[in-house]
C-alpha cells in the first residue's frame, strides 16, 4: 500500500478579545481590560488557519523536493491565502490585536511591518 497526503493544515492560537474593546488606528483594536478579565482585555483564545488540498501538482512538488517558495507561490495561485493573512482578516474583524497576530505567527511587530508608521 502507499500512503498519501490528503490535506494539510496548520494553525495557531491566538488571543481572542473580550467584548470591551477601544477601536485604534484604522480601525484595528486594542484590546483593554476590565474586573472580569483582570484587567488583560482577553478571554480564552481564537484559531487561525491554513487549508491546503494536496492535489497531484502539489503531490509532484513534494515529490520533486520544490523549494517552500515554490510551494507558496503554488498555493497562492491556487486562491490559498497564507496564514499570516487569515490572522489580519481576524484582526479587521475586530477579534484579535494585530500585534497577537505578528507575534503569535513570529513575523516581528506592527511597527516592524513596511510602511509602518511610528
Amino acid at each position: 500500500k502507499v500512503a498519501t497526503l490528503a490535506s494539510r493544515e496548520t494553525e495557531r492560537l491566538i488571543r481572542h478579545h473580550r467584548p470591551h474593546l477601544k477601536p485604534g488606528p484604522l480601525r484595528l483594536f486594542k484590546s483593554c481590560g476590565c474586573e472580569r478579565c483582570s484587567g488583560t482585555g482577553y478571554r480564552g483564545r481564537t484559531v487561525v488557519a491554513e487549508v491546503m488540498d494536496v492535489d497531484p501538482s502539489v503531490r509532484q512538488m513534494i515529490s520533486d523536493r520544490a523549494p517552500e517558495h515554490e510551494l507558496a507561490h503554488h498555493m497562492q495561485a491556487k486562491g490559498i491565502a497564507p496564514l499570516v493573512c487569515a490572522g489580519i482578516d481576524k484582526a479587521l474583524a475586530g477579534e484579535v490585536c494585530l500585534d497577537d497576530v505578528f507575534r503569535t505567527l513570529d513575523v516581528g511587530t506592527v511597527a516592524d511591518q513596511p510602511g509602518a508608521v511610528a
